[in-house]
């Protein structure tokens, strides 16, 4: 009989002080108010220990276990003070004075805002204040265009050999301009650094921003669920597939090996996805104080993306698809645990395919990539404005009348760019008419 390991939480403590405190708090005494008062507040401090435990595993829900944990004292104060003083009000029969209530009042108010106010601003890397650099920050708004949103600000100072970099991106129309600086402001136009740079923002966006440290922690039980029903079904796979017709036998045995290789790869991804959330309370996730290189190259060599056994998964997802048919048709053979297993191959062809797509561009994958054509192109796009821009502050244009040769700029690059719109839809209206008259002419030719 295989032996079940129980494992302990500390929060299992708070059960009995539950019960205990429940029914010490049943036998309400009018002469022992002090009492009274103090098991109802253990039945609210454990109450709300429980529903604020630590969920598992605690590496990869360290974000949220962080925040469970401030929230359950904010929370835990704000009952208590309620607590007291309806405690006081009834139980002792006592008026409690107008000042006091109100002062109360604003107390639990207060507790209350500040548990808002941890979710909304403290527990956000790009809300979180951090020091700027007067040379970095007029270096940032000098090469923004009138209009322009910008983003990257809540990333922390990025070491690469040494030096310290931030950087920014500028949103304008749906795409995202690039830019690094050095802490002097100075522009960084070494595309071999710059490529770093974002290697080091994207890093930080995975540890840091609390939507994709929720989207790892998603992915991983995810993941951890498909790979036990993996497991699961090899140890049976002859009683689970071996009732298909014998003519599928070549497909099932590739379906079989396509699942092993899905289990490896699997298997690493979370292991990679449980040493970069380790990395992250290392740093204490969101508030993470710096981003160093040597780090992103350390996490980059925990995990082979650069799938070398694509001929294999072509030949996988063909007898995937072939399987897939055949059991939509034929309604018998389509059980739970095959569809399960089927539809674990299918979701990973979609993920075998921007693979494909990438190698083909001769990109080497890494969980953090550096700069993509799209971003090279935006990059080299705001260099050349910055170009412009340096070259105006030269002739001594600063504060209000660089920012309206900004302005005068950019509407005559608008209008420039509509006059050539125009002169295209012309030519091409031109080229229209042209072939229109020479079919109207060789029609005329054919009739004659």
């Amino acid at each position: 009989m295989k032996k079940i390991k129980i494992e302990f939480e500390w929060w299992w403590l708070w059960i009995p002080v539950v019960i205990f405190s429940f029914f010490k708090m049943m036998d309400f005494n009018k002469s022992s108010l002090f009492l009274s008062g103090l098991y109802m507040s253990l039945f609210l401090l454990a109450s709300l220990g429980i529903g604020f435990r630590p969920r598992k595993p605690t590496v990869i829900y360290s974000h949220l276990n962080t925040m469970l944990r401030h929230l359950y004292w904010i929370v835990s104060g704000a009952a208590l003070v309620l607590l007291w003083s309806a405690f006081g009000e009834t139980a002792s029969g006592l008026d409690i004075p107008g000042w006091l209530a109100f002062v109360l009042f604003l107390g639990v108010m207060a507790l209350m805002g500040l548990s808002v106010v941890y979710f909304l601003y403290w527990s956000l890397p790009y809300s979180r204040k951090r020091s700027g650099i007067a040379a970095v920050d007029a270096a940032i708004e000098r090469y923004r265009k009138p209009g322009e949103r910008i983003d990257w600000q809540w990333i922390p100072d990025m070491v690469i050999e040494k030096n310290r970099y931030r950087a920014v991106v500028y949103l304008t129309g749906g795409l995202n301009a690039p830019l690094a600086f050095d802490l002097h402001g100075k522009v960084i136009r070494d595309e071999a650094l710059m490529n770093k740079i974002v290697q080091c923002v994207k890093m930080a966006g995975n540890i840091m921003h609390p939507e994709r440290i929720n989207w790892r922690a998603d992915a991983y039980k995810n993941t951890q669920k498909a790979i036990r029903l993996g497991h699961k079904a090899l140890r049976k796979w002859s009683r689970l597939f071996g009732g298909l017709p014998v003519e599928y036998a070549g497909e099932v045995e590739w379906l079989r090996r396509g699942l092993e290789m899905w289990l490896e790869s699997a298997e690493e991804m979370c292991h990679y996805w449980y040493l970069e959330a380790e990395y992250g309370m290392r740093q204490k996730n969101t508030q993470m104080k710096e981003v160093r290189y040597e780090d992103v190259e350390w996490l980059n060599r925990q995990v082979n993306l650069d799938e070398n056994r694509l001929d294999k998964w072509d030949q996988v997802f063909r007898a995937v698809r072939i399987l897939d048919n055949f059991l939509v048709r034929q309604h018998q053979y389509y059980t739970a645990e095959r569809k399960a297993i089927i539809k674990v191959m299918v979701d990973h062809e979609l993920t075998m395919r921007d693979v494909r797509r990438t190698k083909e561009r001769g990109v080497v994958i890494v969980p953090y990539l550096g700069m993509t054509a799209d971003d090279r192109m935006m990059w080299r796009s705001r260099l050349a404005w910055v170009d412009v821009v340096d070259s105006w502050a030269a002739q001594g244009y600063t504060g209000k009348a660089l920012e309206a040769k900004k302005r005068e700029y950019l509407e005559e690059q608008a209008r420039l760019e509509a006059e050539r719109e125009r002169q295209e839809e012309a030519e091409k209206a031109r080229q229209r008419e042209e072939r229109a008259q020479k079919r109207a002419a060789r029609k005329a030719q054919r009739k004659q």
